[in-house]
């Protein structure tokens, strides 16, 4: 059973769902998740795949649109604001501890590709977040952007910078394809069986694109240099053995310590794990293990 929930977050109205477990009644308190999309993703790409999931383990559950994606609030739409985002995380959080239905001291984080960072970032700062859990995390936005993603990205920046003076002049918002080009061969490269697949990607009317100056911001953005700081909040990382991005979880797992968990999962790639239940399904039966424990 899921409802429509709204909440606020720095003036800006946010939109989401609550899923609460079939056998839910009134007075019950659940622990509670948060799902935290990928970037540039909307509450459909991966958070409402799992959330179903996690509710039929006992779990709350909250997926919501972040600021400027989606039904939520926010201008220019598609800025990609990983410290907008670190807040919203917090005030889904605040939410959830108002909520009759939850437990507010077994309340944790489940990130999909880089909201598994936006999770690590969130856990370090607010000590309500109990665990944190994460499928093919996507951590080091800044290498991304400075490894080449979307071009030079010293050329990116001056252009970021030049969107912004139009924008504050009156002019459209500056966007920039969001996919990697086809052809791409880089961590992304099997984006578009995700994307461009209305069965996969259930955003109606879904655009390939971000606000330009979303790089400004994404190119000092690497929580896997303090991931150690988490601790002692425990982190559960999973990922594909093939995912073109599980170089990130196994970094996160070594620097993380000893309160750091690793899951991996033969022939998964990058979006296998938003949403093929051959590999979701494990997934979130180790996750739900894992959060029996730490919650």
């Amino acid at each position: 059973m899921s409802q429509t929930i709204h909440f606020d977050s720095d003036g800006r109205t946010l939109v989401g769902s609550l899923f609460l477990p079939e056998d839910h009644q009134d007075g019950r308190r659940h622990p509670a998740l948060v799902m935290l999309a990928p970037m540039g993703g909307y509450k459909e790409h991966a958070p409402y795949h799992y959330a179903p999931k996690f509710a039929q383990h006992g779990y709350a559950v909250l997926a919501f649109d972040y600021s400027f994606y989606g039904e939520s609030q926010g201008e220019p739409r598609t800025l990609e604001d990983p410290f907008a985002k670190l807040e919203d995380i917090r005030n889904a959080v605040t939410f959830l501890t108002l909520r009759q239905e939850v437990d507010a001291e077994r309340i944790g984080l489940w990130g999909v590709c880089a909201g598994g960072g936006y999770a690590f970032n969130a856990a370090i700062g607010d000590r309500r977040v109990k665990a944190v859990g994460t499928a093919s995390a996507m951590i080091d936005l800044a290498g991304m952007v400075t490894g080449g993603h979307g071009g030079d990205w010293r050329a990116l920046m001056a252009a970021a910078g030049a969107a912004r003076t139009a924008y504050a002049r009156g002019e459209e918002a500056q966007v920039v394809p969001f996919l990697p080009p086809i052809g791409d061969d880089g961590p992304w490269r099997n984006a578009r069986s995700f994307y461009t697949d209305p069965e996969r990607n259930r955003v109606q009317g879904w655009k390939d694109q971000n606000v330009i100056w979303s790089y400004d911001k994404l190119v000092h953005w690497n929580p896997n240099e303090y991931v150690h700081m988490v601790a002692p909040t425990p982190i559960l990382l999973c990922a594909g053995k093939n995912a073109e991005t599980v170089q990130q979880s196994l970094t996160a797992h070594e620097r993380g310590g000893d309160t750091t968990e690793l899951f991996l999962l033969d022939g998964a790639l990058h979006f296998d794990l938003y949403d093929q239940d051959r590999y979701t399904d494990p997934v979130v039966t180790r996750a739900a293990e894992f959060f029996a424990k730490n919650l």
